[in-house]
């Protein structure tokens, strides 16, 4: 049985994600990630593939024990991306009146992060800076 608690952090997971997921600056396509930890080893969190303002409760979310997570990165410092990746799939949590959905490849960075919700996305105002040979020039000017 889901708790109260539980669902009502599932909705305001979906209505951050969706907020940020409607601003097409703020994220470019797929880009960018939303969580919550909901106990302290329960995380919620966009699944990969999905569009953050499709997120809904019948889709766009996977949960993850990021508690192991963080451990195993606090572990590993000089972890591969496949030992990462591997790592997190193996933490993966089958929650009933959810679809089984493969976490964001960010999962480990929401997992270490010490704040309850965490908003990551790829604005499109800094990746233009990010990728440009003139970025730090611009940056230092501003």
């Amino acid at each position: 049985m889901i708790s109260k608690n539980f669902k009502k952090e599932i909705l305001n997971l979906i209505k951050i994600s969706r907020k940020i997921g409607n601003f097409p600056d703020y994220v470019q396509g797929g880009g960018g990630n939303t969580s919550v930890k909901i106990t302290n080893s329960l995380m919620a969190i966009k699944a990969s593939g999905y569009f953050l303002k499709n997120i809904s409760l019948k889709t766009g979310i996977s949960f993850v024990n990021f508690k192991k997570i963080k451990s195993f990165i606090n572990k590993k410092k000089n972890t591969s991306e496949e030992d990462l990746t591997s790592a997190i799939n193996n933490q993966q949590l089958n929650i009933k009146n959810f679809r089984y959905l493969k976490p964001s490849i960010e999962t480990g960075f929401h997992a270490i992060y010490p704040k309850k919700f965490i908003i990551h996305s790829h604005i499109v105002y800094a990746n233009i800076l990010l990728c440009s040979t003139q970025g730090q020039k611009i940056l230092n000017k501003i």
